[in-house]
């Protein structure tokens, strides 16, 4: 290539203090500079759901984006967050009879154990599907707005610390 040929940084970098793409017409509004930006990381995000893709058929699993997708509280409850985190993997859809987990790795044996137990534990059929790092993150994110449930103690509770504390 000939060295006379500008990078795309290179371009972008505008030496005029009104340049009509970085002047914005009204507040609010985004530069080019900033939608060009934007519509490279939407490119990139495609790119990497379309490798996860090609992995799940690789791996002869399906492939599933969740961004958008309706997680329910329910389902999320199945794998407590410290488990999801560890083994790379969400409960996605349980309904009664049906169970179904996201994977980063569907071919992991320890998810694979996971999916059996949890059919076992609540008699459904179930499945696990190839997700992509960004689908992961989103349905970990999720497990934040789950609300904490905590135990009601109704008079009084002594924990055996606290007895031998004052022994």
């Amino acid at each position: 290539m000939p060295n006379d040929i500008q990078s795309i940084e290179d371009l972008l970098q505008f030496t005029g203090a009104k340049s009509a793409t970085r002047a914005k017409s009204a507040p609010g509004q985004e530069t080019v500079v900033e939608k060009f930006e934007e519509k490279m990381a939407e490119v990139r995000l495609k790119e990497k759901e379309a490798v996860a893709e090609t992995q799940a058929s690789t791996l002869g699993v399906q492939y599933l984006n969740l961004k958008g997708f309706p997680i329910s509280p329910e389902a999320l409850r199945l794998i407590p967050k410290e488990d999801a985190e560890a083994l790379k993997v969400v409960c996605f859809l349980y309904t009664g009879p049906e169970i179904r987990l996201a994977s980063l790795n569907p071919a992991d044996d320890k998810v694979k154990e996971l999916l059996h137990q949890l059919q076992e534990r609540y008699s459904a059929n179930g499945g696990v599907y190839k997700i992509s790092d960004e689908s992961y993150r989103v349905a970990i994110k999720a497990y934040d707005t789950l609300p904490q449930i905590k135990e009601i103690v109704k008079g009084v509770k002594v924990t055996d610390e606290e007895l031998t504390q004052f022994q």
